[in-house]
């Protein structure tokens, strides 16, 4: 079976077999969750990480009053957890958002991977500062972008994440998903949708985009993926 954590590490760098092999280890006890399954809740201890083999899953947080907020969406081959690794409890649940298969993976065996490989560990900071720069793009859409705008980017950021050039994105996401990760309503998110569809952007049906107009999208949410293309050029040669 292909790997996935293999394919997100070889899209940074050319992995020599020692990396390949110690990527691949993060793939070595995989699990299968349910969809709407936690894999983590917050308040766990913070002991493990997760590579996601196959699946979407959300990293979210709740609130007193049932609310919840989306962070982030993390697509097959991501590492999930690694913001937790300086703490003792997970700051936020994990939750799958269908059928997902995940490895666990300690967090106190990274110091032995990153001791054997050196460049494994600029890709992880890598990895970090892309997690980063999506929380950066989403607080912008919390806070400055209309609806149309915050739905069309996010649309678009998915379609550059999943490295396609296709106009129809199948995902597993649902309405209310799509609500909490951009801070609105359900109700909202369904006339924002209408709206786009009404002006030949966008269109959505059982989990899939099917972009209309490609360039006025970007026009619209102002789409600039700089943000998703980090410079790997400082990374030592192995």
């Amino acid at each position: 079976m292909k790997s996935c954590i293999v394919s997100e590490f070889r899209s940074y760098i050319d992995l020599t077999d020692q990396e390949c092999e110690l990527v691949q280890s993060l793939e070595r006890d995989p699990r299968e969750f349910r969809k709407d399954e936690i894999i983590t809740a917050e308040g766990d201890p913070a002991k493990t990480i997760f590579t996601i083999s196959s699946g979407w899953v959300a990293s979210c947080r709740h609130l007193a009053n049932g609310n919840r907020q989306i962070l982030d969406v993390y697509l097959p081959g991501q590492i999930v957890g690694m913001r937790k690794i300086g703490f003792e409890q997970s700051m936020n649940s994990i939750v799958a958002i269908g059928p997902v298969v995940a490895c666990p993976y300690p967090k106190r065996n990274l110091i032995k991977t990153f001791d054997d490989s050196p460049r494994l560990t600029e890709v992880v900071m890598l990895m970090l500062a892309q997690q980063q720069s999506l929380l950066v793009e989403r607080i912008m859409s919390l806070g400055q972008r209309s609806a149309d705008c915050s739905l069309a980017h996010f649309v678009l950021e998915l379609r550059a994440r999943l490295k396609t050039s296709d106009l129809n994105l199948k995902t597993p996401l649902t309405q209310e998903l799509i609500a909490d990760t951009l801070g609105v309503t359900s109700v909202h998110i369904s006339r924002t949708l209408t709206d786009l569809t009404q002006k030949s952007l966008l269109e959505w049906s059982a989990g899939t985009f099917k972009i209309l107009n490609l360039d006025a999208l970007v026009e619209l949410a102002g789409f600039d993926p700089s943000y998703l293309e980090p410079d790997v050029n400082w990374i030592r040669d192995p």
